[in-house]
């Protein structure tokens, strides 16, 4: 089993917010993460929900070439109740090498899942979701996310620049 998330992938409630947050943001996004300037081809956005035992495996969400056409930015905004009601549900993002796809598990950034924080990564990183506990595993108590993969067409752009080609622990 590589997951266990409830996913909803036609959720549509504030759609148009996180697009036009996306269209207003993206060259900051490519900046930050150290990509290429490129238009966005399409953008999926869907509901997950972690509840109790939730947790979805080392995986990355393209494995093509970076030039090629594919998901280019994942990003996840987690919301919920504040204080959360939940524990874990922490997103691992392990330090990737595009060019080999080599991951390296001594070197990689937990960022925990606190509601209302947008956490940006290249789709090419490979990640994790640690387990979740959810005391009484009630649904309206899960870790929320809204998750997307803004898609690129194939453009032949080159890689990330070196400076961010992986993540560190100093960042």
């Amino acid at each position: 089993e590589k997951r266990r998330t409830l996913v909803c992938p036609q959720f549509t409630e504030k759609r148009q917010f996180f697009l036009d947050f996306l269209d207003g943001n993206l060259a900051r996004f490519q900046r930050a993460l150290g990509l290429p300037a490129f238009a966005i081809e399409r953008v999926e956005i869907k509901l997950t929900n972690h509840v109790e035992g939730g947790f979805f495996k080392a995986h990355a969400d393209n494995h093509a070439p970076v030039g090629e056409a594919g998901r280019a930015i994942t990003w996840l905004y987690y919301f919920g109740a504040q204080p959360a009601r939940y524990s874990g549900g922490e997103l691992i993002v392990i330090d990737t090498q595009l060019e080999t796809a080599a991951i390296s598990p001594a070197w990689f950034t937990r960022v925990e899942a606190i509601p209302n924080r947008l956490v940006a990564f290249p789709s090419w990183f490979y990640h994790a979701v640690g387990p979740t506990h959810v005391p009484g595993n009630t649904f309206a108590d899960g870790r929320f996310a809204m998750s997307s993969h803004d898609r690129k067409s194939n453009d032949g752009l080159g890689g990330i620049a070196q400076d961010h080609a992986r993540l560190r622990p100093d960042r």
